[in-house]
């Protein structure tokens, strides 16, 4: 089989991809309520021509804006951080062994609101890759893998379908955020100019 080489311009995408998909978990859920409330209190600021009501119906969501605001900076800051690092070669990059593929039950609380910390909380069912080496990798929910791929995308479930016990992946990740990870598989990626560490996936370097 053919191997497509691995870009540092590919490794940016997917760990920003990564960086979005943890950013999406953070903010999805009150982006549900957050945009209601301040359409009704609009709404009710015309209807009422009284400024102040709209205000106030707007204020009951103004602890969950700041909130959000101080999470959309956060994560402008951490994109920053991955184009930075990416640039400077500061990235783990080690072999890993396949032991297995879980589908699991996560409990996944959201941001605490309203002074109610189980407000929100729910379960989900998600995939994880296991690693021989004790690592794990959590499956994201995007539509395609490797997008930036001419032979070798694939979906969510064409991953789990076509990666087997005992395969070798490349594993990636931000050194000091292993969230921000993505995994290549051996058979159909090679590093080109990039280094790995030892291959048993036991030690990483840039």
């Amino acid at each position: 089989m053919k191997k497509e080489a691995l870009k540092l311009s590919n490794i940016k995408a997917d760990l920003k991809r990564m960086a979005d998909f943890y950013m999406s978990n953070r903010v999805d859920f009150r982006l549900t309520y957050i945009v209601p409330i301040a359409i009704i209190a609009v709404m009710l600021g015309i209807l009422t021509k009284r400024v102040w009501v709209g205000l106030l119906i707007f204020s009951l969501s103004s602890i969950e804006l700041i909130r959000f605001a101080r999470d959309l900076k956060a994560h402008r800051n951490t994109m920053r951080m991955i184009s930075a690092a990416i640039d400077r070669g500061d990235i783990s990059i080690s072999v890993e062994t396949l032991s297995h593929i879980a589908r699991e039950v996560i409990y996944e609380p959201n941001t605490a609101s309203y002074g109610n910390p189980s407000y929100g909380d729910e379960t989900k069912t998600v995939t994880f890759f296991y690693f021989e080496g004790g690592g794990s990798w959590r499956v994201p929910s995007v539509e395609k893998h490797y997008s930036w791929s001419q032979d070798y995308y694939m979906s969510q479930s064409g991953l789990e379908n076509t990666s087997t016990q005992g395969e070798q992946f490349f594993f990636i990740c931000l050194q000091g955020y292993y969230d921000i990870a993505y995994i290549y598989p051996c058979d159909r990626f090679e590093l080109g100019d990039l280094k790995t560490g030892r291959e048993d996936g036991a030690e990483s370097v840039k």
